[in-house]
């Protein structure tokens, strides 16, 4: 039998690392957002008959 256990910690930065957190999060969110528009702005291209390639892979999108 497998046994699975989580643990649980708390953060409690310094205002200059609850900054650089920040900032971070912000990136990964708009790169995010980008990503989701250019995938469906060809999904939408390839309905309307456009022959486009649509970027499925993380490797693909970072070629983008």
């Amino acid at each position: 039998m497998k046994t699975l256990q989580a643990f649980r910690f708390a953060l409690d930065p310094s205002p200059r690392v609850e900054r650089a957190l920040a900032s971070h999060v912000g990136a990964r969110r708009f790169a995010f957002n980008w990503g989701l528009a250019l995938v469906k702005a060809r999904l939408n291209a390839r309905a309307r008959g456009e022959t486009v390639a649509v970027p499925w892979t993380l490797p693909a999108l970072r070629r983008e």
